[in-house]
């Protein structure tokens, strides 16, 4: 009798001590990718710990069902007669009080509050207006591409000096980024793994993120570069890979630099024409932002790529791209919006149809 509530009254102790040590320093690093946003340790926390919290109760479950199997089930010449028992009795009650407690206050809770804490911190949104170092985006998805737009020097969007990119979303580390997410066409989902974060994009609808990363995209791919160096057979394997040392031909002359990649399947053609049966060379390091939602038959292809850079690499880049913007800028070209924005909207007809009703562009 005493056992359930004993077993019930250790586990919602957990509840006020602090989680596991290997599951508070956020897991073993093989399961999750690069954590490089400033809450991604508290993500990764969060999921090892309802793994530890889940698993033990999946183990208690498994061993007991085990056991009443061995005890009480019937092998070879054993027969054993049924016994009935109607669950009546204080020592099942207490038994099934026991268990109760074990699963609301020793898991239950546990991700409850585990859950806010994290939940807290994702929907403290940063806000432009009131912080001048938070960087304001917008993000746009469309089948099959992410397009980002960036306020110029005025800090308006809609303006002249507005920076667009596609596929490329450029953000300074150290400083937070808040993006407003949206859909032209149909629900897609902006997810950058190596943050943690993950927000559906809906027609019709402006979602909000917000995310601070914590190294820049050099730092992650030296890194990287150190510990994937190495030898590499010139094959089809070697498809993506980055050389890190010259690579020439047969006459001498230079067929990939240090740094190029072999992209082409001609590529690793020359180099086997030219002798070379190996090469020092390392896989590159992307920070992707993929597209979490199946939202047609190139979703596979819907990715974008991040880009993190010190901040004063970052107000460089923006500085140039928003007086590049403003020189190419053409108020008397009706297309303006979207031929800069990098899409023809107005060539598809069900967009067409909706911009001539409304009169609105798809950020209006």
């Amino acid at each position: 009798m005493p056992l359930g509530l004993t077993v019930a009254g250790a586990l919602g102790c957990l509840t006020i001590c602090p989680a596991p040590g290997w599951a508070a320093s956020g897991g073993p690093p093989v399961i999750f990718p690069e954590a490089v946003a400033t809450f991604a340790p508290d993500q990764d926390r969060l999921f090892v710990n309802v793994i530890y919290l889940t698993g033990i109760a999946f183990a208690a479950v498994t061993l007991a069902l085990l056991y009443f199997i061995v005890r009480y089930g019937t092998f070879g010449n054993r027969p054993r007669p049924a016994a009935y028992f109607h669950g009546e009795t204080r020592r099942a009650k207490f038994f099934t009080l026991g268990l109760a407690l074990v699963v609301f206050v020793g898991i239950d809770l546990n991700i409850d509050r585990w859950s806010v804490e994290v939940g807290e911190v994702l929907r403290d949104y940063p806000d432009p207006a009131s912080d001048p170092s938070v960087v304001h985006v917008q993000v746009l998805g469309k089948q099959f591409e992410w397009l980002f737009r960036y306020a110029g020097d005025d800090g308006q969007f809609g303006t002249e000096d507005d920076v667009r990119t596609v596929g490329k979303l450029v953000i300074p580390r150290g400083r937070r980024v808040l993006a407003d997410i949206r859909a032209v066409d149909v629900i897609h989902s902006f997810f950058i793994p190596t943050f943690r974060v993950k927000q559906d994009a809906v027609p019709g609808r402006t979602t909000r993120m917000w995310f601070e990363a914590t190294r820049t995209s050099k730092e992650l791919r030296d890194e990287h570069r150190a510990r994937t160096v190495g030898v590499h057979a010139v094959d089809v394997s070697a498809l993506g890979l980055v050389v890190d040392a010259e690579c020439r031909g047969a006459g001498g002359e230079p067929l990939l630099a240090r740094g190029d990649e072999i992209d082409s399947l001609e590529v690793i053609d020359a180099l086997r024409a030219a002798g070379h049966e190996e090469v020092v060379a390392h896989r590159d390091y992307v920070l992707e932002i993929a597209c979490a939602e199946l939202c047609g038959f190139a979703h596979f292809k819907m990715r974008a790529v991040l880009q993190v850079e010190e901040p004063e690499e970052f107000e460089r880049w923006l500085r140039d791209k928003s007086e590049e913007a403003r020189d190419l800028y053409d108020p008397e070209d009706p297309q303006n919006f979207f031929r800069y924005w990098g899409e023809e909207y107005r060539a598809v007809p069900v967009y067409k149809r909706i911009i001539e009703q409304t009169g609105e562009t798809p950020w209006s």
